[in-house]
């Protein structure tokens, strides 16, 4: 069972929110609520919580405050944001502060599954949408990506872009022709060559070299 929370200041969203978890039979909704201070409360009161879908903007403050609330008080909850903010330094500034997840509120229900899952699970998620605004930032007719472009390798780079695409180790080895071991190999040595431990610190440096 997976107990679920969800912090939103819009009544009707978070109704349409549980709606859609309650067709999940491993899903447990504890409680939702509309505000930084209600959300900070509701930690207190269920610390059985595990994953919080979470809103950026609030009348009261913002979801960053209830990511820091959860560090600082030691809580158990692994926050995924759900928001409207498709930008990609949104994104960022979640994964500096420790959120597991970050989803457009447009996404797909199959998608919020799979991050709730995931998350759950202690995998990081990325939803499609907030993928496609990397994409589009690499793709901007400018000089850039200088870093990446002198520590990897041509085929290194092809893969880079990939992973931003979103794409696993099989469709990264379906789109180049290459086995999944090839195309794991490749991964993990831009890992190594950008000196990141995972993809969650390689996005974070992809970014900061855009």
């Amino acid at each position: 069972m997976i107990r679920i929370a969800i912090a939103d200041d819009h009544s009707i969203l978070r109704e349409g929110i549980v709606s859609i978890l309650k067709t999940r039979e491993e899903i447990a909704i504890i409680a939702d609520v509309g505000s930084v201070k209600e959300g900070k409360q509701m930690l207190d009161k269920h610390p059985e919580i595990e994953v919080l879908l979470c809103d950026i903007n609030f009348p009261d403050g913002d979801g960053y405050e209830l990511l820091d609330y959860i560090k600082k008080y030691n809580k158990a909850a692994k926050v995924i944001f759900l928001t409207m903010h498709d930008k990609s330094s949104f994104a960022t500034k979640a994964i500096e502060e420790g959120a597991m997840g970050y989803l457009t509120k447009d996404s797909l229900k199959n998608e919020l599954f799979a991050a709730i899952e995931s998350v759950h699970n202690g995998k990081k998620y990325f939803g499609q949408g907030i993928m496609e605004s990397l994409v589009m930032n690499m793709n901007k007719p400018q000089e850039k990506h200088d870093f990446f472009k002198n520590v990897l390798s041509k085929r290194e780079f092809e893969v880079l872009e990939l992973i931003m695409e979103g794409l696993d180790t099989k469709e990264m080895a379906e789109k180049l022709f290459i086995s999944e071991k090839t195309a794991a190999n490749y991964r993990n040595s831009i890992l190594q060559k950008c000196g990141v431990k995972n993809i969650v610190q390689l996005i974070k440096l992809y970014l900061q070299n855009a």
